[in-house]
């Protein structure tokens, strides 16, 4: 991969040379492409921003017990 020893770094060195489809040609599922560009701040070429509809459920109940999280 361009003699870059991560994918990660790969992507950001691509993503910040302005290269589109990144994932499509180093095989590289969009989520994961996604997360290294949103966790090196790097948004520009995002088509639309994520928000979540509901905040996270504080705990849950699994075959009727109820667990807390951590």
């Amino acid at each position: 991969m361009l003699g870059i020893e991560t994918a990660s770094k790969t992507i950001r060195a691509l993503a910040k040379a302005g290269y589109d489809r990144i994932g499509r040609h180093l095989g590289i599922n969009d989520q994961h492409l996604r997360k290294v560009l949103l966790d090196a701040g790097i948004t520009s070429g995002l088509r639309r921003q994520v928000e979540a509809k509901t905040e996270p459920a504080s705990d849950f109940s699994v075959a009727g017990s109820r667990i807390p999280r951590a």
